[in-house]
């Protein structure tokens, strides 16, 4: 969440134990559930003492907002900083999708709890981290609308309703990533074929021309 290169050695060092805190919270999350999860194992797994994690977090709740949050205020960088860098509306999908791919196979676990958020509408956390998050949600979509309206307007894509789009675009990259990942493996998927695949699919469909 924070760009540690302007921290002092102290914040650096309380950062890294929150972080650290945090991961082993996120993998005993998309492990075990929520529910079945508790800061005993959180500590257990960390190796921390429950008392430090006391230090860094008040409750278990305030881990997996932590958590929640980090994913989606992540998400927000890469997708402003390709919409940046991003000439057209193609260049654009074709490297968030990257984003997106690599997130999803390296950080496995934070994508189990990504896709139970979702599915159960923000059930697990405060109800302070489901606002923050669904800010963060408008803020995407505002992105995606901006950039799907200048492809249209640049005739790079055609008339199409953008809010349509927006919501297409996850539904389709999301399920084709969960049924990839349960037939392979993520070191064996080669994440530029896969995104080549995607983008040719979105842009140009499968109907012989």
């Amino acid at each position: 969440m924070s760009n540690t290169n302007s921290l002092n050695r102290k914040e650096r060092e309380k950062h890294l134990r929150k972080s650290e805190i945090a991961d082993a919270a996120t993998f005993l999350f998309a492990k075990n559930g929520y529910d079945s999860t508790t800061l005993d194992d959180i500590a257990a797994k960390s190796e921390f003492g429950k008392g430090t994690i006391y230090n860094y977090f008040n409750s278990k709740e305030e881990i997996y907002d932590y958590i929640i949050e980090d994913i989606f205020s992540s998400h927000l960088d890469l997708l402003k900083k390709a919409d940046d860098e991003s000439k057209t509306f193609r260049d654009l999908v074709e490297r968030i999708t990257y984003d997106i791919l690599e997130f999803c196979f390296f950080y496995s676990d934070k994508f189990q709890l990504l896709v139970t958020v979702r599915t159960n509408r923000f059930k697990f956390g405060s109800k302070k981290c489901s606002d923050i998050c669904l800010k963060f949600d408008e803020e995407i979509f505002n992105i995606y609308k901006k950039r799907i309206l200048l492809g249209i307007e640049k005739k790079e894509i055609i008339d199409i309703n953008p809010d349509t789009l927006v919501l297409f675009y996850p539904s389709f990259i999301f399920p084709y990533i969960i049924s990839l990942l349960t037939v392979k493996s993520s070191d064996t998927i080669d994440i530029n074929k896969e995104v080549k695949y995607l983008v040719k699919i979105l842009f140009e469909g499968i109907a012989a021309k």
